[in-house]
């Protein structure tokens, strides 16, 4: 006797898992494109901004690779904390839609009930999966900036305003 899951006998279901998962992955790029770039504005305004600061740091012997470690250290810690909260959030979501009893999805045509709730489990591997791109991307959005400000001599970035 051969015993099969359901989710092997059901093609339907198979065909929809498989074009959510494309879905997701491609929501997943998005949001980290969307993430890189915002992050590596946030930190381009900061360095603008801190360009004294950097000349004063360079003028009294930092290397530019520190500058540039710190900088990245700033991102890392912006996309730890983004990653934390989005975690947080999604773990939020997917409660309050188990709660309210998940999402109504109609059944498969032949199958013996009309429609089949769906409740959510978060996936903890999932979300260190997400957070750890997030981190990632935001380590490399800001690898720009620091370059950006890194490059300038001490006397062009004590003289900016």
């Amino acid at each position: 006797m051969i015993v099969e899951s359901w989710d092997k006998l059901s093609l339907g279901f198979q065909y929809a898992n498989s074009m959510y998962q494309l879905i997701l992955a491609v929501a997943r790029f998005v949001v980290l494109i969307v993430a890189l770039f915002s992050i590596s504005g946030s930190l381009t305004l900061s360095v603008i901004e801190r360009y004294r600061e950097m000349g004063t740091l360079r003028a009294l012997g930092t290397p530019r690779r520190r500058l540039t470690l710190l900088l990245a250290f700033e991102g890392l810690f912006l996309g730890a904390a983004g990653a934390a909260l989005g975690s947080f959030l999604a773990m939020a979501l997917t409660a309050s839609i188990n709660v309210l009893g998940g999402i109504t999805f109609p059944a498969e045509p032949g199958m013996s009930v009309s429609a089949v709730n769906i409740l959510f489990t978060p996936r903890v591997g999932v979300l260190a999966q997400n957070g750890a791109a997030l981190v990632l991307a935001s380590i490399a959005a800001s690898l720009a900036p620091g370059a950006l400000g890194t490059r300038r001599s001490v006397a062009e970035l004590l003289r900016s305003v």
